[in-house]
């Protein structure tokens, strides 16, 4: 954990300059992915391709949003934008980032290593699973760039039908694969690149219509809390909280009570009251803490809920992107209306485009091996995407993007004072907010 003192957190703006691996770290990851020693290498190899996945996704959606002008994110203004030009900015930054658009001044060029697959609907057969794609004239980064999206659409297959075949993974290597996929160690990376695929349906400006439910993201939250999340969030807790056991707790969209459950467990005095407004959702985490006396699970909208007391720390976990500018600055105002005399509020949260903010904050944890640099280069890249998704699909308002959110928190006069990550990759951030002093 570190706090602003260390770290002047509101000076970071978003960049839409790429990142990339040295020369060093790219040699590293050749030989980690070619020899496969553990799992972790295997992940390892696993994002490798899901680049590409992500690149092959992004080129369709490049084909057929030929009609909207994606201007240079570097040097257009944000305010007041319409939907339109928000989501065509997440798109080009996106593509940026991937390696597929780059920008002189307002002129756009497209990558000439993808341009083949833009003719004669190439990328269109990859995409919709049509056998009769042309390798003729092909990039070599073109004939890979195919490779791994199969190879990745094989995994989502096998991993929703154990029956299935592998079309794409031959020998010794579709035992590997499956064997990860059997023993479920691939959950959270499959299961996000089955979610990502459905961005092939952006036609701007209309929103893609989910093809899931509201409970399979709470699920997909769920699956990243457990392998990831709720380690970091009980020390974080820990810290904030400065070993106060008798704490009041408010979990804003608490979903299945995963960081409920943490709390009740490590902070025994603590009286922890969860609000939930999905239905169906409820009713599972009701029943759940059914029995539990320091557990409330209230079924209601935030913005309706009248809270009779005061709480030491208000949780809002992967719960802006629901929200649409004004009202993230009301659910902002609201929590911190509930807070008690020096109380906090704790997010949750991933933001595309602050790569050295987290290389900072890596740092000054000790924590920025050229292991983890790695993982921070492929979970920065992959955020992208994410970060699309979350303005493209209608289950979501839109994204949350770091420099609105810094504005959120400025005109609530309140301030970033702590923040850490929120797993080992630096995919998401905690950060907490206390009032101005």
């Amino acid at each position: 954990m570190i706090n602003n003192k260390q770290i002047d957190f509101a000076s970071h703006q978003q960049s839409t300059d790429p990142v990339s691996l040295n020369l060093t770290q790219r040699l590293l990851v050749n030989a980690t992915r070619l020899f496969k020693p553990n799992t972790t290498a295997c992940k390892l190899d696993y994002f490798e391709k899901m680049l590409n996945y992500l690149r092959a996704i992004g080129l369709y959606v490049l084909a057929n949003n030929r009609d909207i002008e994606l201007k240079n994110p570097g040097i257009q203004k944000m305010a007041d934008v319409d939907y339109k030009d928000r989501i065509s900015t997440s798109l080009t930054e996106f593509l940026i980032h991937f390696g597929i658009l780059s920008f002189s001044g307002n002129k756009m060029e497209i990558n000439k290593d993808y341009n083949s697959l833009l003719e004669n609907d190439r990328i269109s057969k990859l995409i919709r699973n049509d056998g009769n794609l042309s390798y003729k004239s092909l990039s070599r980064k073109e004939k890979q760039l195919i490779i791994d999206f199969r190879f990745v659409r094989d995994l989502v297959q096998k991993y929703n039908n154990p029956g299935y075949n592998f079309q794409s993974i031959k020998g010794k290597e579709s035992e590997i694969w499956e064997s990860l996929i059997t023993e479920r160690k691939l959950d959270y990376e499959v299961r996000l690149s089955e979610t990502l695929y459905h961005l092939v349906d952006l036609r701007i400006p209309q929103k893609i219509e989910s093809p899931f439910d509201e409970a399979y993201y709470t699920e997909s939250g769920q699956n990243a809390f457990h392998n990831f999340t709720q380690f970091r969030f009980l020390d974080y807790l820990r810290n904030i909280t400065k070993g106060n056991s008798a704490i009041n707790l408010f979990d804003l969209g608490c979903g299945y009570g995963n960081y409920v459950e943490v709390v009740q467990q490590n902070f025994p005095e603590a009286f922890i009251t969860g609000i939930e407004k999905n239905p169906k959702v409820f009713a599972d985490t009701n029943d759940k803490f059914a029995n539990a006396e320091n557990v409330e699970i209230i079924n209601d909208d935030f913005f309706q809920y009248e809270p009779g007391k005061k709480y030491d720390v208000v949780l809002m976990n992967y719960v802006l992107f629901y929200f649409n500018f004004t009202d993230k600055k009301k659910i902002i105002d609201k929590a911190k209306s509930m807070l008690t005399e020096g109380g906090s509020i704790v997010l949750c949260q991933y933001y595309s485009g602050i790569e050295s903010l987290k290389r900072e904050l890596a740092k000054s944890q000790n924590d920025d091996s050229t292991a983890k640099k790695i993982e921070m280069y492929y979970s920065d890249k992959i955020l992208y995407a994410n970060t699309l998704w979350n303005d493209a699909v209608d289950t979501f308002a839109e994204a949350v993007k770091w420099n609105e959110f810094k504005t959120i928190v400025s005109e609530a006069d309140l301030y970033m004072a702590s923040m850490t990550n929120a797993d080992p990759f630096y995919y998401s951030l905690f950060v907490e907010l206390k009032h101005q002093l």
